[in-house]
């Protein structure tokens, strides 16, 4: 392998420093990094003797439906100035994949910084997140009648357990060391304060996480909502509505499967009208986030469509094994296979005769299966072929709601 395990005593100075050329962290604020550093999976990579690159994961879960997978998500690649187009960062990437599948990971998730750069490890892309912002004053909901309580970063731990317990929509994750919580608490926030409710026996059911709070007017950021329940929700945006007085505007993700547009009072009527200002509101749809399968057997297995089936013949590419040595643990998901998807689905190796076949690049057929497109649509967009028939019922067998991870990273 060209990467290492990261060695603390040695490489902590270095770390901060790739960290700091790429931007991702400014001033002397080093708290955030140091949390992942001691919780994650660190590979290093070095050029003449001297780390240049550095990738992070850690482990978790994606929900397909009702069921969880193990996750490996890749919260960090990071190259210098010094080891830029050397193929290092590819390489990192690679290998932290085939180190995570061989402790159990199914899928492997990462944020990009463009579209295009990660295809060539296999990664395809998720769904479009839509990003709010609105004045909280304006939204169509009631101030609660109890005051929330405030959290700090002291109360990383219980803020972690709520967000393990948090509603998981389709395509949701969880990070599973709290220590991921604090950083996320920690990493270059301003004025960060945090407002949640407890349940009769002190037990932090639901809370929001207010990313920056600046200035006198906004923008704030809402870096996360937690919640059980559409009623829990619905309590936490009374308490974004309370700092409506004083805040012109707050910036939020829209929940999975929650039309937040149609608790806001005249929206259009406001962006039209505000158009220009510093607090004018904005609707803005972006995906940042990109998988891929590791395990194909495993996240059939995994997979339960009670509502059809479908059996065909997949000849799967993966570009991934032109990154990896001979020595790695995984080689990547790609060659013939046999799938069936229903209630109980499976991918068998070979091909079994009589059945239609696919040929489709991993990136592809890790879109079809999470459900970011349809089988037609990949088709015309993307590495995936199949006769039109195959396509239509995979069109009618994999409706599903969006997904939405609800973790960033």
């Amino acid at each position: 392998m060209i990467s290492r395990e990261y060695r603390a005593d040695t490489d902590r100075d270095h770390a901060v420093r790739i960290q700091r050329e790429v931007g991702w962290i400014e001033g002397e604020k080093t708290d955030g990094l140091d949390c992942l550093l001691e919780c994650g999976r660190t590979r290093m990579a070095d050029l003449r003797g001297r780390p240049e690159c550095m990738g992070i994961s850690v482990p978790g879960t994606i929900r397909h439906l009702e069921r969880d997978l193990p996750l490996s998500a890749v919260l960090s690649i990071t190259t210098g100035y010094a080891g830029r187009k050397r193929g290092l960062a590819g390489r990192v990437t690679a290998e932290l994949m085939a180190l995570d599948r061989a402790e159990g990971a199914e899928v492997a998730m990462l944020g990009v910084f463009d579209h295009g750069y990660y295809d060539r490890l296999g990664f395809g892309a998720g769904s479009p997140d839509t990003w709010m912002g609105m004045d909280p004053a304006y939204l169509k909901v009631d101030v609660p009648d109890r005051p929330p309580e405030r959290l700090g970063t002291d109360d990383y731990e219980e803020v972690h357990r709520c967000r393990l317990s948090r509603m998981r929509r389709h395509g949701s994750c969880t990070l599973t060391p709290s220590a991921v919580t604090r950083a996320d608490m920690l990493w270059e926030q301003k004025n960060p304060v945090g407002l949640g409710y407890r349940d009769d026996q002190g037990v932090l059911t639901h809370h929001l996480w207010l990313g920056s709070c600046k200035g006198e007017h906004g923008p704030y950021w809402v870096a996360w909502l937690c919640y059980r329940s559409w009623e829990q929700l619905v309590e936490l945006l009374g308490v974004l509505k309370t700092l409506g007085d004083q805040v012109h505007l707050v910036r939020v993700k829209q929940p999975a499967e929650f039309p937040l547009l149609g608790l806001l009072e005249k929206p259009l009527k406001r962006l039209r009208a505000r158009e220009g200002s510093r607090f004018a509101p904005y609707f803005r749809s972006v995906c940042y986030w990109q998988l891929r399968i590791l395990d194909l057997p495993g996240c059939m297995e995994d997979t339960s469509l009670p509502w059809g089936s479908a059996e065909f013949n997949l000849e799967l590419s993966d570009p991934v094994e032109r990154f990896l040595d001979g020595d790695s643990p995984w080689r990547g998901a790609g060659g013939e296979w046999t799938v069936r998807l229903g209630a109980e689905s499976w991918a068998r190796p070979g091909h079994s005769p009589g059945l239609p076949l696919m040929v489709a690049s991993v990136g592809a057929f890790s879109r079809l299966w999470i459900g970011s497109a349809g089988a037609s649509t990949l088709a015309a967009c993307d590495r995936l072929q199949a006769p039109q028939e195959l396509l239509s019922h995979l069109d009618d067998l994999l409706l599903m709601p969006a997904p939405f991870p609800d973790w960033d990273f």
